[in-house]
């Protein structure tokens, strides 16, 4: 895997950096990556009209962990499928933490509803 994330340059404008330079950054923008995935399972929770009990707040608290956990690796896969956009440094920490707990959210999921399905199925075959 390329030795790549997102960072700013001299002109305040989104640039491909190193790994160490983001784990220099980590403790700055934490809140901000933390405060986007909030919103991104916020986002998935609204959309499927979820129950606001467990549903609901499982989204938004995966979407939390999900892009505070995973930003780091999450921002240079964003920038990679959107390209290069120019974006002052926090839009972009907040745009790439946005999307990696809102992928969070939808990849975990899947995983449960994958889960619940093989779940009914094994039911199912033992009837």
């Amino acid at each position: 895997m390329a030795d790549v994330v997102v960072l700013a340059n001299a002109a305040d404008t989104v640039s491909v950096y190193s790994w160490a330079s983001i784990v220099q950054q980590l403790p700055a923008y934490l809140p901000i990556a933390a405060f986007s995935g909030l919103a991104g399972g916020v986002t998935r929770w609204v959309r499927l009209r979820e129950k606001m009990w467990p549903d609901g707040m499982g989204s938004a608290v995966t979407g939390l962990f999900a892009a505070t956990f995973m930003w780091p690796v999450g921002q240079p896969l964003v920038e990679g499928i959107t390209g290069k956009l120019e974006l002052d440094l926090v839009t972009s920490i907040m745009f790439g933490a946005y999307i990696t707990g809102l992928l969070g959210v939808s990849v975990i999921g899947a995983i449960l509803d994958f889960g619940t399905a093989k779940k009914i199925v094994d039911q199912k075959n033992a009837t």
